[in-house]
């Protein structure tokens, strides 16, 4: 990981903490930049989506900070086939698999309707919200023989 000056030296520990969990897990530790987005207020949406195939290794992996999230994943092609998993403050999740290429994942902050996971309000998740989102890079093309 490269330190750039316009991202807090702590930024780069806290991602740094995560290092032993990725090894345990044979993460390809040939990570792209972080990509720190500031969700001010509790304001910011996150449109469903598949990250890029092409662009992006077989991780995706992000760290909630300061205040609680709820991600939906959605099958691609079966709809009705969808999770919620809430994202405590302080939390990482990891999509790999499934999860990371048969899934679009989503965060909703409509500001007209709550935040609930399980049927139950989320207290704080309209609150500013960083996300932290750490993505592998894409293995090199095997030359043809």
């Amino acid at each position: 990981v490269q330190i750039r000056p316009s991202v807090p030296p702590r930024l780069f520990q806290c991602v740094g903490r995560t290092k032993p969990f990725l090894e345990s897990l044979k993460f390809s530790l040939r990570i792209q930049a972080p990509h720190v987005v500031d969700y001010a207020g509790g304001r910011g949406r996150l449109l469903p989506h598949v990250d890029n195939i092409d662009a992006c290794g077989q991780y995706v992996m992000g760290i909630s900070l300061l205040a609680p999230a709820v991600m939906t994943l959605r099958h691609t092609t079966h709809e009705d086939d969808y999770a919620q998993v809430l994202l405590p403050r302080r939390s990482l999740y990891l999509l790999s698999g499934p999860s990371r290429y048969d899934f679009t994942h989503e965060m909703h902050a409509d500001p007209d309707c709550p935040v609930t996971f399980d049927g139950e309000a989320v207290p704080g998740a309209r609150d500013r919200r960083i996300s932290v989102v750490i993505r592998d890079l894409p293995r090199p093309p095997t030359p043809i023989a």
